[in-house]
């Protein structure tokens, strides 16, 4: 039987994964997120689900070996990326994998997201850094994944999708959402053919304030 944390982070869990399912940033059986249990597990979705229809008993663990140590169903194959980053940000207790549609354009065209025009993102995210294609599930994207989670709360994944890093669910979620809306707003100054860029002393002072 579950411990209260464990049943607390399990039914936050399965909310986080509905609102990315409503705000459309996963379809079909795309996408994942984890969470840290204490010092040593974590729990996470399991592979082939829909993400917003997860209950809590649908939940996997595993240790940070990437070994399995609870839940009826196979884990995602895609922990080796979190592991990963875990291993780099031991103030990350959160991870969300998702395809939003314009910042996975990005990814997808090889256009650099990387903008220095919204005070709010550089804050929030930092600088948003895109890594070269690997294979989904390989360790090589686990690697690449954990080398940019150094100095971004926000990757993105050549020809693949995004990933948030967050305190907690909601925190990683929430940094979803403000990734693709900078998307959306890099699109909207191409469409207008202009950006106003900060000046490197402002996103100085920006990155010292996260």
């Amino acid at each position: 039987m579950p411990g209260p944390q464990v049943g607390a982070l399990a039914r936050e869990m399965c909310d986080v994964t509905r609102k990315l399912a409503a705000a459309r940033l996963v379809v079909a059986r795309e996408g994942n997120a984890s969470v840290r249990i204490g010092s040593d597990e974590l729990l996470c979705t399991p592979s082939g689900f829909r993400k917003g229809e997860l209950t809590p008993d649908d939940l996997v663990r595993c240790d940070l070996e990437g070994r399995q140590t609870g839940g009826r169903h196979r884990m995602s194959s895609e922990i080796k990326v979190h592991l990963a980053i875990y291993g780099v940000r031991p103030d990350i207790h959160a991870i969300v994998h998702a395809h939003p549609v314009c910042a996975t354009g990005f990814a997808a065209a090889g256009v650099d997201l990387c903008r220095h025009s919204l005070a709010e993102v550089l804050v929030d995210l930092g600088h948003i850094v895109t890594v070269g294609y690997h294979a989904p599930s390989s360790s090589e994207l686990g690697a690449a994944a954990g080398e940019a989670a150094v100095d971004s709360n926000a990757i993105l994944l050549a020809n693949h999708g995004a990933l948030t890093l967050g305190r907690d669910l909601q925190n990683a979620f929430d940094r979803m959402e403000t990734l693709e809306r900078s998307a959306e707003i890099a699109v909207v100054t191409q469409v207008l053919g202009s950006e106003q860029q900060l000046s490197p002393d402002q996103v100085q002072h920006l990155l010292s304030r996260r």
